[in-house]
């Protein structure tokens, strides 16, 4: 953590610098779209499982993609000369559900694993323009905060079981790389469309279950019913064993989170003075 302070507090500072002594053009965007998560992955070998008869079931493997899910994100853009852009941009990725189900005999399991982070994006853009068009490429670095999260249901005749278990803590480092068309409506305001990609993994600290109901007719809090060291654990690339009712220490777990991206948005410019001769006189 307290890298990403030292991080954001160069980034600020390199944007105050430009501010002050680049171009006269600030501007930020809103923008939102979709992330298509390209890695799959084997969710703590958790795989389907149908049963078909007393002697047959089926197996299949239990892959989810945890890059996938919507993104609003916002970015503010400074000017350093005619062609280059500093960006500090802050998204939020809602994951979009992953299942894995597992139906038996008498009962049925149901999993579902998605992601909720806020990506924030500092980077660089390089662009040029013909007539309205105005076209740019970033490149810049990914810091990934939030959570992975597993939804657990397990319904057998009237009981119905919920718990709800989250990986957090730790972060996500790696990079993205974008592409966008801008069209420009006027001096302040122009849309545009940008696609791109996010390479990150994301190493949570530890993992906890946060909910947890069981319905026999009428649904019960039993969060409380299950031991500590049950309902939480923390990650170590090396593990230490201790027989009493402490958290409960597991190997490090890695969930790749990268995914193409497609987004449209709008840019609003705001004009800045640069120096005390660019500023309009003020009348007495």
């Amino acid at each position: 953590m307290k890298n990403i302070k030292q991080l954001l507090i160069v980034i600020a500072i390199s944007i105050l610098f430009t501010g002050a002594y680049g171009q006269n053009n600030f501007s930020i965007s809103l923008s939102s779209g979709y992330h298509f998560g390209f890695v799959p992955h084997q969710f703590n070998g958790i795989n389907n499982y149908e049963y078909v008869d007393s002697i047959t079931y089926k197996v299949s493997t239990g892959t989810v993609f945890l890059g996938n899910g919507m993104e609003i994100e916002g970015t503010a853009h400074y000017s350093i000369n005619k062609n280059m852009k500093i960006n500090l941009g802050i998204g939020y990725l809602l994951g979009e559900k992953n299942y894995i189900r597992q139906t038996y005999k008498d009962s049925s399991l149901r999993y579902e694993i998605y992601s909720n982070m806020w990506l924030i994006k500092p980077g660089f853009s390089f662009s040029f323009s013909k007539n309205k068009l105005i076209y740019n490429a970033t490149i810049g670095s990914v810091i990934a905060l939030g959570s992975v999260v597993k939804d657990f249901h397990r319904e057998k005749k009237d009981d119905v079981y919920y718990e709800k278990f989250e990986y957090s803590g730790g972060k996500g480092l790696g990079l993205f790389a974008e592409f966008s068309i801008n069209y420009k409506l006027n001096n302040k305001i122009s849309f545009f469309a940008k696609t791109g990609a996010d390479f990150f993994t994301y190493m949570p600290t530890e993992g906890n279950i946060t909910e947890a109901f069981d319905n026999k007719g009428t649904p019960q809090d039993v969060l409380n019913n299950i031991p500590e060291n049950l309902r939480h654990e923390t990650y170590s690339n090396e593990i230490t064993y201790v027989n009493s009712n402490t958290p409960k220490e597991k190997l490090q777990p890695y969930f790749n989170m990268s995914a193409f991206t497609a987004q449209i948005g709008i840019t609003y410019s705001i004009k800045t003075f640069t120096t005390k001769e660019d500023r309009p006189a003020t009348k007495l």
